[in-house]
């Protein structure tokens, strides 16, 4: 069934994003309008179907045995119409998902955060002590996590949060990323169709070590072979009992009652282990159904970008694997079934045959499966970066220097902050000086440009484009200390918070390795002049390290270390204006040092102070 008369390509046209949403939430909207009118049509036809089958049967009985041969007919008719009636709900499932999802797409464009993902999950484990997760708000509400994340698996979402923490560092995997991201970009219907059909069905965060665990686990029949000649022995002998019957017209009860008992005493002996297998295996049907069904999606499309097509290449088979592996979880679902279960395993040993099933699809596939599952999610990651880079047109893509400790950047911007609203500065740092000392007032964009910087910076390592109409960069390290928080739980004061992140920033620094460091308003938790000496004494010490440094301050005297170092430092300010208005902020990057404060104004304004 078609799902999207949209064009499913762009080819790299600049389009309204949000016009563009807007039209396929309207196209979704007609077409389940539309489904669900041959959904209803179906279902009277269904209807109608059965009714005659029992009108025929009754014919049959009372007036004509001619009369059954139309029963199959009409039989044949209702299965018909109730396997169209699974596949149209089916199409319905998959088109609710798309129109939620461009519904979203609409919703947060227009600045509601809620509707996405925020990634909240992760600050606990990575922000508090991570390099500058917290910082620059790579998780929560109006996060970069949030802006990109479009993932259809837990382990997709787990490995894109890995690499906004962990971004590559190789030029060669930069460039093959970027290749892959805007090859995806541009095919709408592929990418939104996959996320569909990946949150048909949701996934317990345990459900991959789980999984992982089954794998590794040893063979059942490993030290049981004889159970394989028992099973078949017995399903043998439970079938020529069973033909014999049919074939006499007799029903044998003692003879019938024989494979019976002999099949439960022998699966008494190995209930308890058979118990605990299937508990490993778990109710996974579901779970294989979407890997399957994933990367027959996979499969549909042919991939050119040398990354995606080696992935699309890894996985080329898994479909048809994880197809059989559910049909042999959905059988294994029957033995719960209170008159299946027993009459099959009293007659066939049915447990034992699942359990050789299962055990024969992993001793073929539980090789390729982690190669399975990691080409998988990486399209998943490379699917949400490629979502990204659609929902911005007007973002570049960011050029990776092997050598130098530098960043050029013109006309760049904030990436999480509407285009409308994000006044852009050309900039460099690392061509002239290494170490850079922003003044301004209150408000007037020192800390926003700071954090612009370094999140473009992650985004030019994934190979995703940044918010700027050029962006030049080497493959820089990334640490900040912006926003410190004191501790209760491990009994840190602010100040000895701020000590412990400039430790931990050192530490880092000690290894050689380039680093861009973002500084924020650092030792606030002291008097005036210990902040200032502080301050300046520890810009000193970071010029012997291989590192490009920006430091936001209110502190104006700081702005002096350019007078002592002019080959190291140099200063940037934002200014702010007073007028009849009152005070307003034009967020343009100047050289020099800040002649405007703020504090007391606002202060009077607000009415604080007299």
């Amino acid at each position: 069934m078609e799902i999207s008369s949209l064009p499913s390509e762009t080819n790299g046209e600049v389009i309204d994003i949000l016009n563009f949403y807007l039209e396929r939430v309207e196209l979704y909207k007609g077409k389940l309008t539309k489904l669900d009118e041959e959904i209803r049509q179906i279902s009277l036809k269904r209807l109608a179907s059965i009714v005659m089958v029992g009108l025929s049967l009754y014919g049959g009985f009372s007036t004509s045995g001619y009369l059954f041969s139309i029963t199959a007919i009409f039989f044949g008719v209702f299965l018909y119409y109730v396997k169209k009636h699974t596949l149209a709900f089916q199409a319905r499932v998959l088109l609710a998902e798309l129109l939620l999802l461009n519904q979203r797409e609409v919703s947060f464009k227009k600045g509601d955060k809620s509707v996405f993902d925020s990634g909240i999950d992760f600050d606990p484990e990575h922000s508090a002590h991570h390099l500058f997760a917290l910082d620059l708000d790579i998780f929560g509400t109006g996060s970069l996590f949030q802006s990109i994340n479009r993932s259809s698996t837990r382990s997709g979402r787990q490995l894109l949060a890995k690499r906004l923490l962990i971004p590559l560092t190789d030029p060669d995997e930069i460039e093959m990323r970027k290749q892959s991201i805007h090859e995806l970009s541009s095919h709408i219907d592929w990418r939104q169709e996959f996320y569909a059909i990946g949150m048909q069905i949701g996934e317990k965060p345990k459900d991959a070590d789980e999984l992982s665990k089954w794998l590794s686990l040893p063979d059942f029949f490993e030290g049981r072979i004889y159970w394989k000649g028992i099973m078949l022995g017995m399903t043998f002998v439970s079938g020529l009992i069973i033909a014999y019957c049919i074939l006499t017209a007799q029903l044998l009860i003692a003879l019938l009652f024989m494979p019976l008992v002999i099949n439960g005493v022998l699966l008494s002996i190995i209930s308890r282990t058979a118990k605990e297998y299937f508990a490993h295996f778990g109710n996974r049907t579901k779970q294989f159904k979407k890997y399957a069904d994933l990367f027959a999606h996979i499969n549909k499309r042919k991939f050119i970008s040398p990354e995606s097509a080696q992935l699309h290449q890894e996985c080329k088979h898994a479909s048809q694997a994880f197809e059989k592996l559910f049909q042999v979880a959905n059988l294994t679902e029957q033995r719960a079934n209170g008159v299946v279960g027993p009459l099959m395993n009293g007659f066939f040993l049915f447990d034992l045959w699942c359990i050789y099933r299962i055990e024969n699809w992993r001793r073929k596939n539980k090789d390729q499966f982690p190669a399975w599952i990691n080409s998988l999610i990486s399209i998943d990651m490379i699917s949400s970066f490629s979502n990204f880079t659609f929902n911005h047109p007007d973002f570049s893509d960011a050029i990776i220097q092997r050598t130098g400790r530098f960043i050029s950047a013109k006309q760049m911007g904030h990436p999480l902050m509407n285009s409308r609203d994000s006044i852009k500065n050309d900039y460099e740092v690392g061509v002239t000086s290494k170490i850079h000392i922003i003044t301004g007032s209150n408000m007037a964009g020192k800390s926003t440009f700071i954090r612009a910087l370094g999140v473009n910076l992650i985004l030019a390592r994934n190979g995703v484009p940044v918010c700027a109409e050029e962006f030049i960069c080497s493959t820089l390290g990334l640490i900040t200390s912006i926003r410190i928080s004191d501790s209760l739980e491990e009994n840190a004061s602010y100040f000895k918070a701020e000590l412990i992140r400039l430790e931990q920033l050192l530490n880092q620094l000690k290894t050689g390795q380039p680093f861009l460091v973002l500084l924020d308003e650092i030792l606030r938790g002291t008097n005036s002049d210990d902040k200032r000496l502080g301050t300046q004494s520890f810009i000193l010490k970071l010029k012997q390290f291989n590192c490009l440094v920006l430091l936001a301050t209110h502190d104006l005297s700081i702005g002096k270390l350019e007078q002592e170092f002019p080959e190291y430092i140099e200063n940037y300010c934002f200014e702010s204006q007073f007028t009849n208005e009152g005070l307003s902020f034009d967020y343009k990057l100047r050289k020099g040092v800040s002649s405007s404060t703020n504090a007391t104004f606002l202060m009077k304004r607000m009415g604080l102070i007299d």
